[in-house]
């Protein structure tokens, strides 16, 4: 068990035209206690991707919101939802990984956007992906190759769907090493929605086995 604990710290805000409510925004965003070394770093860091999406929400989601309304106020019976949620997928004595995703429901399409990090307990900074591959360099290829074999996989057994003749190359060129977090099956990569596959997918990720006996943990 981690000695390192935390909250889910849940707000929610109404966003509001003419005082009438066309976006219900929930945010839930991990805190450390204030008795850990790392606990000002790492609320700060959460606190302010929580500001960034209020931000994002009010003025980008919001102004589209308000022009459906005015077009068609009756179509719309109840707010829009727009929500920042939070989950933890790996704790040990020096590592907590976790991915913060944000989703909402405006047309034209719902938005899926998510973001991994995976924190040192002794550092106190987050880390890289490279900490956890074998290969510093050149690690692309090798984890590109890995995520095809498993679309292959997904698509032979009709469990998902992907873009027509993905191939190799594009996996590699749209893989962004800062997406990523931990399990305790292994290290899991994603890549952003509709960058390999219809929306239906949304936030397609791969697996990338790890024996974490191996890694001292």
């Amino acid at each position: 068990m981690s000695p390192f604990s935390f909250q889910i710290i849940t707000q929610q805000l109404q966003l509001t035209h003419d005082n009438i409510p066309l976006i219900r925004l929930t945010t839930h965003i991990p805190q450390a206690p204030l008795g850990h070394g790392m606990a000002r770093r790492f609320n700060r860091y959460y606190q302010a991707q929580r500001r960034g999406y209020v931000h994002y929400a009010t003025h980008q989601l919001l102004p589209i919101a308000v022009a459906l309304w005015v077009a068609e106020p009756t179509q719309i019976i109840r707010p829009f939802t727009a929500t920042l949620s939070c989950e933890i997928t790996y704790q040990s004595p020096t590592y907590v990984s976790l991915y913060t995703q944000s989703q909402d429901n405006l047309p034209p399409s719902p938005t899926v956007q998510r973001r991994g990090d995976t924190w040192d307990l002794h550092s106190r900074f987050p880390v890289p992906i490279t900490t956890f591959l074998p290969q510093k360099h050149r690690y692309k290829a090798p984890l590109a190759t890995l995520a095809l074999t498993q679309i292959r996989q997904q698509e032979t057994q009709g469990v998902a769907l992907y873009h027509p003749n993905i191939g190799k190359s594009l996996l590699k060129r749209r893989l962004n090493p800062h997406h990523f977090y931990l399990t305790p099956e292994g290290l899991r990569f994603f890549y952003p929605m509709y960058a390999i596959a219809p929306a239906v997918e949304q936030v397609p990720s791969f697996l990338y086995p790890i024996e974490w006996c191996v890694q001292g943990e």
